[in-house]
């Protein structure tokens, strides 16, 4: 708080009285002579008795020098008095006493005046950015007379010194060219130009050479407390000009909405900075003096300090717009009034871009934010929805989250909702309908989101929010349905139709064995139509039915039909394959259909190598099974005879071999089928998508379907309700998610049974040291290389009943020219059943297995697959 003149002259008296008085008087004395000269000059000098007083006091004084023997000291004293009491004014001994203080603690420093008075200033100066309380203006080189020292010593008043006896300038001649001035009428005149920048007679102004500043050069005729006085009014004038030329420079070249409301912002204070002063010098009444100045605009100063340091750090940086919203909004914060009632005033202009941003956002789900500065954005070189539009929670402004701190991921949402619903579903007529309503509400009943309070602007984002994601549940789900095809990926990828896949690998398997270049599209197509017409797939709709088409890999993933098939279903024409297929969903599916393919063809194949042999036991080798009892009661049996029961239980062995195998295979689908697929389906697509799981309407193995929607409107909830708005909310069975959600929730889905631990391959077993995958890869190779084996071991059987069977058919011919083929034939079964038997099913198959059941038993969650293995 400054101090009044009462209070400068009972400092600057006791300053001049410390510096006069020696100290052997003591500081209480000091102190009391201080004070009684206080007293005089405020109470004393208008009285009548003024001579008295004075006459008293300086006796008083003079037997306080003399009686210490102070002559020199007394004299310096006296001088300085008499000069003090001829003052008739409070401003009058105020100034004199600053003075006189300037000049002592001038003399004292030696400081050494420079020729020529001028003011020089750069907006850049880094001393003025940094703090506010230093005067934009440097400390200004008077041009002063200087002073000689000089000896005297003849106790003449006019030699006495002022600050030491060895530099002797009598005190008349050093306080006149200080104390001397322009009359205060004489600068007003030409103060008004130099405020608004513009040159003048009196305070000529000139561009500092190499730097964007101006330099005003000072009257020499100007005393020093003038002097300084008038630096720090003109003050104003340098910043008015720099921030003019600021505006000048970039008016109409800045691309940022909040910079550019920031401009003229700062146009509107500089015309009231002008008026201000015009109205100010327009009118003498208001000023007579150059402290009525100072205090008329001091109020001015310190606003134009601020917008200077805005202005600097603001706009003529690359600072983001955002960053300086953000910064104003901290400053309303501040402590400092002053500051705080500007930067608000600023806050309130520049934020109404922001707020346009987000209105185009929540109204129209547009974004025309061109300059980075909203916490939402597109990357254009992305083609999903969920990568083109990215949120930045780190640039949610701390102003918009005051009420609610997931505001800013529903505004967020609610225009990513509009885009799709807009660009992907084509829900053309709602989004009409949504955006007259909220235009009419934000801008007819209200004047746009920035007269809204924070409130009613949250209630605003969540009604949207609610509306937008019932609408948004309300397409996916009904009118695309999503779970039905969800079902769908299930029943044909994942191969949880059973009949169906059977039909196709039985309708194609002639085909399929076929090598893959060799496939065309018109024989897919034929195999998928007569699997779908002899499976329950036939009595699907239609509009399920269509999707499915089969087609082939590219051939460098096999040689074989079998290896290179798959099916496809099709839902390129739903907004829903934005959900499904995000980051490759569909590949998902093709490799968990490619693994299953393989397992239901070899289980396939297995079971057509049952039917086979059970054909060769009951017709080819009948009759060597009914004479099987005679021949095992027999001592005595030949080559020939050896040989039928060696290939009885030959035979038998084969078929105990390939119903373990046929074990392994069923088990690991129905684990596959059942307790992987169907349990992450029921885990993580029913129970989060379904708010009511009741059993009688769950989706199970017959492919009932859980209730979705009613067909009747919800009526508004209460705590729903805006003055003035009321969302349509449609009653149904969802839970409901945003497509952020949606797409999250399938990919756990689908990477769960991607990534579970029997098909990674960085699930080591405790036992073998190798993958879980790998050894079911390993168990899968060796169940085809039995299959191919069984296969050649059957028609060798064939063979040899067909050359025993013609030689019963001979009448009296010799048998012996078969047997050489039979021995021949015999030889190769011996040799192929032990190649089945101890290499292929006990050193491979079974040695194998017994490693994998072991991994699995070493791990919790596969406990129960090794039991049933």
């Amino acid at each position: 708080m400054a101090l009044d003149k009462d209070q400068l002259i009972k400092v600057y008296v006791l300053r001049l009285v410390s510096s006069l008085v020696p100290q052997e008087f003591g500081q209480e004395y000091i102190q009391s002579l201080a004070a009684d000269l206080h007293s005089y000059l405020l109470t004393g000098m208008n009285q009548d008795s003024k001579n008295t007083d004075v006459n008293q006091l300086v006796d008083h004084f003079k037997k306080q020098f003399l009686s210490r023997g102070l002559m020199q000291e007394w004299i310096l004293f006296q001088q300085i008095l008499d000069q003090l009491i001829q003052h008739r004014s409070i401003d009058s001994i105020v100034n004199y006493l600053i003075l006189l203080y300037h000049l002592q603690s001038g003399s004292n420093s030696n400081s050494q005046v420079n020729q020529g008075n001028y003011i020089q200033s750069s907006p850049f100066n880094d001393q003025i950015t940094s703090n506010h309380n230093t005067p934009i203006l440097g400390h200004s080189n008077l041009n002063r007379p200087t002073s000689e020292n000089s000896n005297n010593s003849n106790g003449d008043p006019k030699a006495t010194f002022i600050n030491s006896a060895s530099n002797s300038i009598p005190l008349q001649d050093l306080i006149h060219p200080y104390y001397e001035s322009l009359s205060d009428n004489e600068i007003l005149a030409y103060l008004s130009y130099t405020l608004c920048g513009l040159d003048s007679k009196l305070l000529p102004i000139s561009k500092i050479n190499g730097q964007d500043g101006l330099q005003i050069q000072i009257p020499e005729t100007l005393n020093h407390s003038y002097t300084c006085l008038l630096t720090s009014i003109i003050e104003a004038g340098i910043l008015y000009d720099w921030l003019k030329s600021s505006v000048d420079m970039k008016k109409g070249k800045l691309p940022s909405p909040i910079k550019t409301a920031y401009l003229r912002v700062l146009e509107l204070e500089l015309s009231n900075y002008l008026n201000h002063i015009t109205s100010l010098f327009n009118d003498s009444s208001k000023i007579q003096s150059l402290l009525q100045v100072y205090n008329q605009i001091q109020g001015q100063i310190l606003k134009l300090r601020l917008f200077y340091m805005i202005t600097k750090e603001n706009i003529m940086t690359d600072k983001n717009g955002y960053e300086f919203l953000l910064q104003m909004w901290k400053f309303s914060k501040f402590g400092d009034s002053n500051i705080s009632i500007t930067s608000k005033q600023i806050f309130e202009q520049i934020s109404v871009p922001y707020y346009e941003i987000i209105e185009h956002w929540i109204i129209k789900g547009e974004l025309v934010d061109n300059n980075d500065e909203f916490f939402i954005s597109y990357n254009i070189e992305e083609n999903h929805i969920n990568d083109i539009i990215q949120f930045n929670s780190k640039k949610i402004p701390d102003f918009f989250t005051l009420v609610n701190k997931e505001i800013g991921y529903k505004i967020f949402q609610i225009g990513k909702n509009l885009i799709f619903l807009n660009k992907y579903c084509k829900e053309l007529n709602w989004i009409n309908n949504y955006n007259v309503k909220y235009t009419q509400f934000i801008f007819n009943v209200h004047q746009g989101l920035k007269s809204m309070n924070m409130n009613l602007i949250n209630n605003l984002i969540r009604i949207q929010f609610d509306e937008t994601l019932n609408y948004l549940t309300l397409i996916i789900f009904q009118k695309n349905l999503m779970f039905d095809h969800l079902i769908n990926f299930k029943k044909f990828y994942l191969m949880n139709s059973n009949d169906f896949i059977e039909s196709i690998i039985e309708n194609g398997s002639s085909l399929f064995s076929k090598t893959s270049d060799s496939l065309t599209s018109n024989q897919l197509s034929n195999v998928l139509i007569e699997s779908i017409n002899s499976s329950t797939i036939k009595n699907y709709p239609l509009e399920f039915v269509n999707r499915l088409d089969a087609r082939i890999l590219d051939l460098t993933h096999g040689n074989m039909g079998w290896e290179v098939f798959t099916l496809e279903y099709k839902i390129h024409d739903l907004p829903i394959e934005n959900i499904i297929y995000y980051d490759h969903g569909l590949l998902e599916y093709l490799k968990m259909f490619n693994f299953f393919w393989k397992l239901r063809h070899l289980q396939y194949l297995l079971n057509e190598g049952y039917i086979e042999y059970n054909d060769i036991w009951k017709n080819d080798l009948s009759f060597i099974l009914k004479n099987s009892i005679k021949l095992k009661k027999a001592s005595n049996l030949n080559i020939r005879e050896h040989q039928q029961l060696w290939l009885l239980k030959s035979f038998k062995t084969i078929g105990i071999m390939r119903n373990q195998m046929i074990m392994f295979i069923t088990t690991m689908i129905r684990f596959f089928s059942i307790d992987l697929v169907e349990d992450c389906f029921h885990k993580l697509i029913i129970e989060k998508l379904f708010k009511s799981k009741n059993p009688k309407h769950a989706s199970n193995s017959n492919n009932q379907k859980l209730a979705i929607f009613n067909k009747t409107f919800a009526k508004s909830i209460q705590n729903k309700k805006i003055i003035g708005l009321e969302p349509e909310l449609v009653e149904h069975n969802m839970n409901e998610y945003t497509i952020d959600e949606l797409i999250s929730i399938h990919q756990k889905y689908i990477h769960l049974i991607t990534n579970y631990k029997l098909f990674s391959e960085d699930q080591i077993g405790k036992v073998s040291g190798d993958s879980y995958i790998k050894n079911i890869y390993a168990l899968l190779e060796i169940v085809f290389m039995f299959i191919k084996a069984s296969e050649e071991f059957g028609m060798l059987i064939r063979n040899y009943i067909a050359i025993t069977n013609i030689e019963k058919g001979l009448q009296g011919g010799s048998n012996e020219e078969y047997d050489d083929d039979l021995e021949i034939i015999d030889d190769k079964l011996k040799l192929m059943f032990n190649q089945i038997y101890n290499q292929t099913y006990l050193q491979d198959f079974k040695s194998t297995k017994e490693l994998f059941v072991k991994d699995l038993k070493s791990d919790l969650d596969l406990k129960d697959l090794s039991r049933s293995l």
